[in-house]
Formats: structure tokens, C-alpha cells, sequence
């Protein structure tokens, strides 16, 4: 296994994760280091810290935290804060959705986006890349740092990385190299056309330091991250048809239909670039996906689970409207929805998970 700077055992530490033991090789190579306490820090030191200064005093003008803003989060059981690049609001408009930042690009994979000269202005010390692969949600505490303010054409280029890995997963477009190398940085071209600096393609687990060190940041991101409703779930997995189709997406809206007596149900809403709408419906006899054209061009719609067709519907300007029922094995294995889009003759798959367990 090739090691990685600095080692996995030093980041764990710098995480409090005291359980987490140096590999063999790993301890090999670590030689003691005698320190002078005495000696003066060099002067590219001293130049490091003042531009760090000066970065912090002009993001201090910054306001409120936005989309493309860095976050620090102090926690009162950890030393270290939490850092995060804001994506965008969530429902409700109380939680943010985020990605983790960390700072050791040594362990970039093929969807790490590692920050550049000229992307913002950013605290260079606190921050490094972005883990696209490493999502969150969570409530804005009460205590935080802004760190950075990402160019919106940098955001852009994250958003289709981030749309990139919904449909692919570590495999990436245009890969700096199509294997696994460790270490190595280059330019790449995601689906979306954006020039981005990654790593390369994760290698298997007893081969690639990197496995275990997005196991360790994914814990991280778990101490930070909120349990989501299944449905919310649901309807985030549906905005990757309309990453995949370039179709605009509106975020989850309640919409409230009233019962045949007293009781308002609620159902979540998301309008696919005014063709499509998605409702989760909930009730107290069945959950279920309820799809309503809104356009003249016909929509196809089939539902496949352990590889055998369960549910298919087309839908037409003549019958516009389709409900498909969630049963208990969808519940406990998931499910594959795919669209086709008669018009243009595409075809968009999407595995909807199971329910989690909590």
C-alpha cells in the first residue's frame, strides 16, 4: 500500500479517534524527529501566517453564510472544527445542504475537487478540497467561522461533479488516469464540461489508503450530518433525472390536499422543468410516487425491482396522471425508476433506496 502525507493514523489523531492504529508500513517509516524549541520559525512560515491573517480579515466582512461560502463549525466536544462549503438551503429553510472540506489533497479521489489559486478567497491552513462524494445537512449552530467564498463559476463546476457522482459514482468522466493511482492531482472534464483538479479512481481497500480515509471522514460527516424523512430522501434522488436530462428543478414545496372530511393531508412536490411533477404521497393506508404530466410531449415510466419489472405507465396528454404504489418490499429493498423521454429518445435510470433504519 503506498503511504500517503500526512499518514492516516495523524489525521485520525487530529480527529480525536484514539482507537485508530498506524498499518505496519506506516510505523516503519515514522523516525523520530528531535525538536529545538529554541529555533526560530523560518520566514516562509511568518509570510504563511500573515497571508492567513489577511485572508481572515477580509472574509470577516462577509455577512451571512450563502451558497459558495466555507464554513468552520466549533463544536464543544471536538478541538478541531467541522468545515463545510455550503451548497444551498434546505426544507425547511432552517437546514443547509454542504459538502465536507478537508485539507490533505494527498488522498484527492476522482471526486475531490482540489482548490486552486483563483477559485476564491479562501483560508489556505483550513482548507484543500472539496469531498463532492461526501454530502451533509444539517442545522447552522450557533458558533461558526466563514473561511472561504468560492467564485460561482467554481461552484458551478462542483454542482456538476456533484451531479456527476449521483449517476456514476467514483468513476468520474475524463479521469486524470482511468486506474487508481494514489497521490496524483490533475485537470479533468466532467460531464458538464468544466475543467476540475481531482484524483483519481478509489483502488481496492487493502490497496488504496484512500478507502479508509473516507471511511474516517464519512464518521466525521456523520457526527454533523441530520437524519433525513425517506421521502426527502426520495425527492433528492429525483433531481438526478433532471441532472442527467439538463431538465430545471424546483426544490421539495408542500402542497396540501384536503380529505373528504376534516383532515388536510400534505404531500411534497418536485416539478421537473415544467413536464413533470413528483408528489410523495403519504397516507394512512399506502405511501406512493404520484406522477402528473405537464407538458404535450408523452413520458414513459417503468419501475423495476431485483431486475424484474414491477410497474410501468405512459403517460399522455390523454391520461396525464399516474400513481405507483410503495409496498413493503420496496420499503426493505429499494427500487430502479426509469424514464424515458419520448421526444428526444433518452433514457434516465435511478436507484431509489430502501428505507433506513434509525
Amino acid at each position: 500500500m503506498k503511504n500517503l502525507t500526512p499518514p492516516l493514523h495523524v489525521i485520525a489523531r487530529l480527529w480525536h479517534e484514539s482507537s485508530w492504529a498506524p498499518a505496519a508500513d506506516e510505523a516503519a517509516s515514522l523516525d523520530p524527529v528531535e525538536i529545538d524549541r529554541n529555533c526560530q520559525p523560518p520566514a516562509w512560515m511568518l509570510e504563511r501566517v500573515q497571508a492567513r491573517h489577511a485572508v481572515q480579515q477580509r472574509l470577516d466582512t462577509l455577512a451571512a453564510p450563502a451558497p459558495g461560502v466555507m464554513l468552520a463549525l466549533e463544536r464543544t466536544d471536538r478541538s478541531n472544527p467541522l468545515t463545510v462549503l455550503l451548497r444551498r438551503t434546505d426544507t425547511p429553510a432552517a437546514y443547509w445542504q454542504a459538502w465536507f472540506v478537508a485539507t490533505e489533497t494527498a488522498y484527492a479521489s476522482v471526486q475531490d475537487y482540489v482548490l486552486q489559486e483563483g477559485d476564491g478567497l479562501f483560508d489556505p491552513g483550513m482548507t484543500g478540497m472539496v469531498q463532492v462524494w461526501n454530502p451533509v445537512r444539517f442545522r447552522l449552530p450557533q458558533h461558526y467561522r466563514i473561511i472561504g467564498r468560492l467564485e460561482d463559476s467554481v461552484l458551478a463546476a462542483i454542482e456538476s461533479m456533484a451531479t456527476e457522482y449521483a449517476m456514476s459514482g467514483q468513476t468520474g468522466q475524463g479521469s486524470v488516469d482511468p486506474v487508481a493511482r494514489p497521490g496524483l492531482i490533475g485537470i479533468r472534464q466532467t460531464r458538464g464540461g468544466h475543467s476540475v483538479v481531482t484524483g483519481t479512481p478509489l483502488g481496492s481497500p487493502g490497496q488504496d489508503p484512500r478507502q479508509a480515509y473516507q471511511t474516517l471522514y464519512r464518521q466525521l460527516a456523520g457526527l454533523l450530518h441530520e437524519h433525513l424523512p425517506w421521502w426527502q430522501v426520495w425527492l433528492d434522488c429525483v433531481e438526478r433525472f433532471a441532472g442527467d436530462l439538463n431538465w430545471a428543478c424546483t426544490p421539495p414545496q408542500p402542497v396540501f390536499v384536503m380529505g373528504t372530511g376534516p383532515d388536510v393531508a400534505v404531500r411534497f412536490e418536485r416539478v421537473l422543468d415544467q413536464r413533470l411533477s413528483v408528489q410523495w404521497c403519504d397516507n394512512d393506508s399506502e405511501q406512493a410516487l404520484c406522477f402528473r404530466l405537464l407538458a404535450a410531449s408523452p413520458l414513459m415510466l417503468e419501475v423495476e425491482t431485483g431486475g424484474e419489472l414491477e410497474w410501468r405507465c405512459r403517460l399522455s396528454p390523454e391520461h396525464p396522471a399516474a400513481s405507483w404504489p410503495i409496498t413493503p418490499i420496496i420499503h426493505e429493498r429499494g427500487a430502479t425508476l426509469i424514464l424515458r423521454d419520448e421526444q428526444s429518445n433518452t433514457s434516465t435510470r435511478l436507484e431509489l433506496p430502501a428505507e433506513a433504519v434509525s
